[in-house]
Order: C-alpha cells, then structure tokens, then sequence
C-alpha cells in the first residue's frame, strides 16, 4: 500500500437510520444529544405526553439528524431541516408538527475548542444558533453579554415556512420551542420529574389564584409603569379573577449598603411568595444572570431554595436572565433545574434587550397564557410565546410591526413547551352575604358582625355542578388603596402612584357539598370604615383533584360598628408545643423540631396582621429585635373563623436550653403571649411521629408526620383514613417536602373521598413517606370523629353497650 496516502481512522459504527422514510405525523419532536445519554429521560417525557396528552411524539437524536440532513456534519440547520420536512408533509393542521422540546444544553462555543469549552465532548450538547458581529480578542470568545446586536436563539428550529430566514427579524415562529437545560441524566430526571407532576396536577391550591407582578425602581417610574401596563393585561386575560399582587420596589424604604442599595421588605416578601407557591412570577426591571434588579432583590440562591412544591412560571422582562449558552450558572437555569421547587418554567432573554419592546411582549404573553386554541384547549406555555412573537410581526390596518428588532428572538422558554399552566378553569359565583341576595346594590359589613359567604359552583360556561363535592378557600380583602411611592432615587419628576389591595382581613377554608358553599367570618376592629368596595376571592377543588373554579366578588363594603356586638375583653386561648402535643415545658428535643400553636378565640382569630403590630409573632431566647413573622404559617382549622393553627419549623437551632415566646391577637385586639421552655440536645433523632391535631375532630383535623429526612433529598408524604375493616375511605393528594425537609401536613375534613361526611366514629389514619430512594410508612393510629368521645363511642359499640356502665 502507498504509505502517501492518508490512512482511515476508526470512529465508530453508523447505525442504519431512514427518518426520511418515516411516514408518521408527529406533535412533538424531543431532539436530544448524539451521546444519547439522555434518551432514557427523554423516552420517559415522550411516554408522559402519550399517556397524559395523547400526543404523538418522537425522539431523534442530534448524530440522526446531522446523518440525513447535513451530510454527517454537525449543523444546527438539520435541526430546522427535518422539523421542516414534516411541517411539509402535513396534509392538515392536524398533521403538523406543533412542538420542539430542545432536550439538552448548548454552548456559544459549537465546536469546543476554545479554553472555556475544551474539557467538554461536543456529542453531550446540542447546537445552538449564534448571531454575533462581535469577537473578543483578548478572551477569544464570540459571547457578547452586554450588546444589543448580538443574540443566541432557539427561533431559528421554527422558521418552517418557505422563504423564510433572509431577514429573522420578521420570521414568524411556527413552534411552540422549549429546552431542558441538562447535560446529564441527574438533572434531566429532575426536570422530567417536574413536568410530569405538573401535567398530572400534583399540587393544587389556592395559591393558583395568587400572581405576583414585581416592578424595579428608578428610570423616572418606567418599570412601575410597564408593570400596570401589564397587571391590567393580566386582569382582563383571567377576568379579574385572579389575586395580584403587586410589588414594587419604590413603594418600600431602600437601604444603603457597603455593597450597594437593597430593598429588604421587598426580599422578604418575595422569598415568602416563592416558598408557599404562585401561579406566575412576572417581574419588569433591570437584571443579569446573577440577580433580579441592581438592587438585588432576588439572587440566584433564592431560586435554588427548596419550597412546597408549588411550582410558578416566572416571566422576567430583563437583561441577560439566563444566557443559556454559557457555562457560567443564571437564575433561569437554576430555578428550572431546582427539584424542590424554583419554577416549571421560565421565559427570559438570554441577552440585553430593550424595555420598550419587553412591555409589548409581556403584555402579549400574558393574553396568550390565559387563551384557548383551535380546539378549545389551554394554550400551552410553547403555544403562548410562540403566538406572542408571531403578533408581534404580523402588520396591523396600518401596515405597523409591533417589534421589527431583534429584541423578540432573544427571549426563550426554559422548560416543556407542551405544557400549559394548571390555573382554575371553572367558576366560583357568590349568591348571598349573610342572606341578602346580590344585586344591584352593596351589602354593609360592620365590625364585629358575623358575615356569611354563600353561593355556588359552575363550570366555565356558567352552569352549576350539583355533583361538585369538595373544599373551598376565601380570602377577603379590604378596600383598594392609593400607594405613593418614594422616588428613592429622585429620577421621577414626581413619585409613582398607584393603588393595590394590601389588607387581607381573612382567610379560611370551608366545605363545598352538592355544589355549594357557605364561608362564616368575623368583621374585625381594624377595617378602612369607608363606603369603597372589598373584595372576596374564592378557590374551590372537588376531592378528586379534577376540577378547579375560582371566583371574585366585590358587592360589600366595610364600615360602621355593630351596636349588638357585645364588648370583648377575653384574650384568645392557646397552646405550644415542639414535635408532638404531648411535649414538656422544659422538655428534650434535637436542633430541629416542628413548632405548633393551636389559637382559639370566640369572637375570631386576627390571623392577618391587621392593626398595627398584631402579627402572629414568634421569638426566641428574648431576641425582640428578630421577631419571626408567622401569619403565613397559620391556617383555620376547616369551616372555622375561631380555631386554627400555626406550623413552623426551626433548622439548627443551638445546643442548650432556650426559651420561646408566641404571641397572637383576636379580631378585637385582644392578645396573650404564651413561653415554652426546651432543651436542645445532641444525638436526639426524629423518629417516626404521626399525630392529630384535633382528637376528637369535630369539622376537620391537620394529620401531621414528623421523620429523620435526608439533607439531600425532599420527600412526598401521603395521609390515609380507613375505617375499623381496613376499607380506606380517604386519601391525601402528594404533600412535597422540601430537600432536608422532615414533616408533613394535610386536613382532613372528616370526609370520605366523595366528599360526604363520615359517620360518628373511630377511624384509623396512616402516613407514608417516600422518595426516590426509600420508603417509610407508619403504624396506623386512632382518631375519634364527630366531636366528642362520647358520641364517638355510641357510633362504634351503640348505646346500650354504654349505658351498662
């Protein structure tokens, strides 16, 4: 043989592949890394979209498509070229392919031969679309954070129709696009994981009604007004219906720091909101990759922390969020990639944009979220971004473009773009308060009188479900507020003026049986005393967690003083305890325990802070300077206003003796500050606690757990009731602990799984805690129904067996 001649290197064998020769129409194609390391995950998400969606869904991997559509040569083309191939050979709307599930991380550096990228294998990632008129010399690097005509975008898969790509500025999108940031099967497991929990409604409640719009400060008023610019998009998209909440960083006191201003209020509150859950977190303002506002509000840690669960889509109108072609970690990626909470999806810019064209696109984003497609179906998260942008190209009566930039191609969806959010689709109508039917006039509610909430549910077109059996949560609000900010940095010619709903003044839960409902309130001392109108919204889920329905209604006003209301003097009734309610004063306990506070008062619990310096307020040790908030921590015992309870939990507390102080307030201003001693010693573990809170339960009980939990990893506990033959008549939906979380909580409301009332009687209930890895389940304990031992007793063994004694 000439030895002149280049010799053949092995690589590897090509398996034999014809996707050309692939007949099937397809929904969604989940395009993975050629290393295919990924497949299994990715096969995992496909059967999920069957199963749960009935989509006809494809994975292919990157090697499969550089084979048949770029000659072997890795190019992001290919990508573009067969999803082009079957938009082609649709022969109807069906037909075409309608979702692009990017399964995989990208780098700025397609090759990886730069001193950043050169560690990495090239077949671990997918390819990403640059456009770049810029190079660094000095870093040799084309990633130009900081300029505007530089952009990455994952558009470019989605331009499908013919002629398409001269100009990218005017391509209209045919793909809802979204991309797991993963390249390992670790992290794409947990975005998997995350997906399908949300398609499947793990986690419901009323903080599905909650969406939080956070403004930055400064540029004379702009973000705070894009912000309501956005908020009256949002209202009008869910009918009003929805509770927004507004936070804007100049409505609070800014404080001066060694690093920089900071708006602590604004952290706290935002780092609470993110704990217990929202539907959508829409931010405006400035930002980078590192943290919301320069006055860092939010920083990348905050969407790393584990929560309840609850996952938000968050919207960030801002620079630079999430540059996802970088090696270097952002907000974006960490709140998708958190696996006990962050967010189930994000939609940022992954380059410097422009505050003009956010506005536009924020407010058409949120119109096309809370929209329906063809077929009368939620849009998806995919579907909404991708209609967004497309209005934002397509000419009005006046041949006008709402963007003819680049800014639109900068902005991406972080997460499955076959997903759509899980908001509340049926309706909650008010009909009476204290039984005055609504009608064209406003009904008075003074303080001190009993107001009684009743009305019905329907489905979304308004007709009543008499077969609707299950739970209802209000919240009453006081009326709108006029807020003048404090221009804290001067750039305004006047402070910014809004108005918003700050006063919560109850919030509790009650049964809704045969479709309707009745919610009982105590009015407390401390109201506006105007004639303006309050609010009330509603959540409402029927037991087996298939239908969701919220409502609003603002035909009450809160003013004057019930002259029958006798006065009030007596200060609520309460108890502490650590762990379990048979805990000491003085007792033994490891570094961390639960605490619990059950809250009684006749005339209502002020479990809202209404009145200055009524708080729900824990401190430890005498440290009145660190009081601990708690009012979020509280929740009515079910189809109550005069019990409830306070749940929280401490983490490595000190070892050695401590002393805890709690205080509440009743409706009239009425307190009682209540101490616990304990000792914290080493070496005391756990265990395995069940419990009740209420035993005997009259109208409903929290069953709580209490376990060793690994720091790691979160877990799902699940409370069950069964009656004396081991028959369960009751199940709780998934409770999520957060990583390193170890208790649960779920209320029964001494209701079987249909939603009707269990007789008097005893009953056993049971917990199970699992993850991945491990799986505990308890011994089954008693619990007593129907108020009384006594009655109790009668049910199981009948009466005459009782009289005897």
């Amino acid at each position: 043989m000439d030895q002149s001649f280049p010799a053949p290197e092995w690589v590897g064998k090509v398996e034999n592949q014809n996707l050309h020769g692939d007949s099937t129409a397809y929904d969604m194609v989940i395009l993975i890394p050629a290393s295919r390391k990924l497949a299994e995950e990715a096969e995992r998400m496909a059967e999920a979209h069957r199963d749960l969606q009935q989509l006809r869904v494809k994975v292919v991997d990157a090697g499969q498509l550089f084979n048949e559509f770029s000659s072997g040569t890795p190019d992001a083309s290919a990508y573009r070229r067969y999803m082009k191939m079957l938009y082609d050979r649709a022969d109807n709307d069906k037909d075409m392919p309608r979702y692009l599930l990017l399964f995989g991380d990208c780098s700025w550096d397609n090759r990886m031969v730069s001193e950043n990228w050169k560690m990495y294998k090239p077949e671990d990632y997918l390819l990403s679309f640059e456009v770049t008129n810029n190079f660094n010399e000095e870093t040799n690097t084309i990633f130009p954070l900081g300029e505007q005509d530089s952009y990455v975008t994952d558009d470019f898969y989605g331009w499908l129709d013919d002629n398409e790509g001269n100009d990218y500025r005017f391509n209209k999108i045919d793909l809802g696009i979204g991309r797991f940031p993963c390249s390992d099967a670790e992290t794409a497991k947990i975005l998997v994981d995350k997906s399908i929990s949300y398609l499947k409604n793990e986690h419901t409640g009323s903080w599905k009604n909650e969406i939080y719009v956070i403004a930055d400060n400064g540029n004379a008023n702009l973000h705070m007004e894009d912000a309501e610019v956005v908020v009256q998009q949002i209202n009008e998209s869910t009918q009003d219906l929805s509770i927004v909440k507004k936070v804007y960083n100049d409505a609070y006191t800014r404080f001066s720091t060694g690093v920089g201003h900071t708006f602590p209020t604004v952290t706290e509150i935002l780092r609470g909101a993110i704990k217990r859950g929202a539907l959508i977190f829409n931010y405006t303002g400035h930002g980078n990759p590192g943290q919301l506002s320069n006055n860092t509000i939010l920083k990348t840690e905050d969407f790393e922390t584990p929560t309840l669960g609850n996952m938000p889509l968050w919207i960030m109108a801002s620079c630079e969020i999430s540059p996802f072609d970088s090696r270097k970690y952002d907000l974006g990626r960490a709140a998708v990639r958190n696996p006990n909470g962050g967010a189930i999806a994000v939609i940022c810019a992954a380059r410097s944009v422009l505050s003009n064209y956010n506005r536009i696109l924020n407010v058409a984003l949120n119109q096309h979220l809370f929209s329906n497609d063809a077929q009368g179906k939620p849009n998806t998260m995919g579907d909404a971004l991708r209609l967004t942008k497309v209005d934002m190209v397509t000419p009005n009566k006046y041949g006008q473009l709402k963007d003819a930039s680049i800014n639109k191609l900068k902005y991406i969806l972080l997460g499955n773009p076959a997903v759509h959010l899980t908001y509340p689709r049926g309706k909650v109508v008010l009909d009476s308060i204290n039984g005055v039917r609504l009608g064209s006039g406003n009904v008075q509610l003074k303080a001190g009188c009993l107001a009684r909430f009743s009305g019905h549910v329907a489905n979304n077109k308004g007709v009543a479900l008499p077969d609707f059996n299950g739970s209802i949560t209000a919240v009453v609000m006081d009326r709108l507020e006029t807020i003048t900010c404090k221009n804290n940095d001067g750039t305004a010619d006047s402070p910014m003026v809004y108005q918003d709903r700050t006063k919560k003044i109850f919030e509790g839960r009650d049964s809704v049986r045969n479709g309707k409902f009745s919610v009982t309130m105590r009015v407390p001392k401390d109201i506006s005393y105007t004639n303006d109108c309050g609010r009330i919204n509603f959540y409402a889920i029927n037991h087996d967690n298939s239908l969701e329905c919220n409502g609003k209604n603002d035909q009450f006003f809160l003013n004057g003083t019930d002259n029958s209301y006798a006065a009030d003097t007596l200060a609520p009734k309460l108890s502490l305890y650590l762990n379990h309610p048979d805990f000491p004063n003085g007792g033994i306990t490891g570094p961390n325990p639960i605490f619990y506070a059950d809250i009684e008062d006749d005339r209502g619990i002020n479990a809202t802070g209404m009145g200055i310096g009524h708080n729900m307020e824990l401190v430890i040790d005498g440290d009145m300077s660190n009081p601990i908030n708690l009012n979020d921590n509280f929740q009515y015992i079910f189809g109550s206003y005069r019990e409830g309870g306070v749940t929280y939990p401490f983490q490595n507390l000190a070892f050695g003796k401590h002393e805890l102080a709690f205080r509440v307030w009743d409706v009239n201003g009425n307190s009682t500050t209540k101490t616990l001693q304990f000792n914290v010693q080493d070496g005391i573990h756990d265990g395995f606690d069940l419990y009740a809170s209420r035993n005997p339960a009259r109208t409903s009980t929290n069953l709580m757990t209490r376990f060793e939990a690994d720091p790691e990893k979160g877990y799902t506990a699940t409370f069950k009731v069964f009656d004396l033959y081991g028959r369960m008549i009751w199940q709780s939906q998934p409770i999520q602990t957060p990583a390193g979380g170890s208790y649960g909580m779920a209320t029964w409301n001494l209701t079987n799984s249909s939603g009707a009332r269990v007789p008097a009687g005893i009953y056993l209930y049971q917990v199970t805690v699992q993850n991945e890895s491990e799986k505990k389940e308890s011994d089954a304990k008693k619990i007593h129904s129907a108020g009384t031992i006594k009655s109790s007793i009668l049910s199981l063994y009948g009466r005459e067996t009782l009289s005897r004694k």
